[in-house]
């Protein structure tokens, strides 16, 4: 997806079908991070590379159409039920 294409999307209000589900993992991983950091870390946590996604950054995952696996590893990442 890209930044152009989203604008249009808000402004029409008309998400193609094809990427209904890319943009709805998309926003899961969004609200997650939302709820879990603090306020404007967000930017900064999407632009870090990190071990648990093999050394890549979220944004560059989402680049190569790995929204599933980048939902699934975010979540991983912040559960911490299983701690303490």
């Amino acid at each position: 997806m890209k930044r152009r294409a989203v604008e249009q999307w808000e402004h029409k209000g008309d998400v193609p079908a094809a990427r209904l589900e890319k943009l709805a993992k998309l926003l899961s991983v969004g609200e997650l991070l939302e709820r879990k950091l603090s306020p404007g870390r967000l930017p900064l946590v999407a632009r870090r590379r990190a071990d648990v996604y093999s050394g890549l950054m979220m944004l560059e995952m989402l680049r190569a159409d790995r929204d599933g696996e980048l939902r699934e590893l975010t979540e991983r990442a912040f559960d911490w039920s299983g701690t303490a």
